[in-house]
């Protein structure tokens, strides 16, 4: 999310790290600072009545959390943050944030299309969470990780630096992990996706032709 823009203000600030598996913001808790990731990711969810994890969203670096706080929108964390590697990050006083984005236009322009594109991954997750069979929601969900998180590998494959598991993929959509894993297999059949361990890449021109032209035309905004 950050570039250059943000550099001056950057480098004011304290740093932390983290661990793999830290809690490092919980749901309801008034947190004392915002933060912005400098490396690592990081897994936003919240737990059911039955508890079960239901993941929301990652935050990559540069991304800021958490965010709806952050912008002073809410009294509390919505979701926990939990680090799925071991990181690094900003720690941020808000009230110093807001000034220097409202001091700074071309901070707000940043910040403004970094949220419109995050705005735009909302719209396709939702639209992954509406399928009704299970291979068309992960299928979708898939989508929604490449647009949002993908980093292009080579021409015409993504890769999605999120360390992902079957269960991790079951989570996001709240399908058991065995679906999961075999609607995964048929989309490794077909060439959609390949997987290694924990790192996924997929072949975007090969989902777009799954997903179909008037339905990927449907997810953008």
């Amino acid at each position: 999310m950050l570039g250059e823009t943000f550099q001056p203000f950057l480098r004011e600030l304290m740093t932390k790290q983290f661990s793999r598996g830290a809690i490092l913001v919980y749901q309801g808790e008034v947190p004392q600072n915002a933060y912005i990731l400098k490396s690592g990711i990081i897994k936003l969810y919240n737990i059911t009545q039955q508890g079960d994890e239901r993941i929301a969203a990652f935050r990559l670096a540069g991304d800021m959390f958490p965010t709806t706080w952050s912008f002073n929108k809410v009294p509390s964390a919505f979701y926990y943050y939990e680090a799925q590697t071991d990181g690094e990050m900003y720690v941020v006083p808000r009230e110093d944030f807001l000034k220097f984005i409202a001091d700074n236009p071309e901070a707000m322009q940043t910040i403004a299309n970094h949220y419109l594109s995050a705005y735009a991954g909302s719209l396709m997750r939702i639209t992954a969470l509406e399928q009704s069979k299970a291979f068309d929601k992960v299928l979708f969900t898939l989508y929604y990780l490449m647009q949002c998180y993908g980093i292009e590998a080579r021409k015409g494959v993504m890769r999605i630096p999120i360390q992902l598991t079957q269960q991790l993929v079951a989570d996001l959509i709240g399908l058991t992990r065995e679906t999961t894993a075999a609607e995964l297999v048929k989309l490794k059949k077909r060439g959609v996706l390949s997987y290694r361990g924990r790192e996924y890449t997929i072949s975007r021109e090969k989902l777009v032709h799954l997903i179909g032209e008037d339905n990927f035309k449907d997810l953008r905004p």
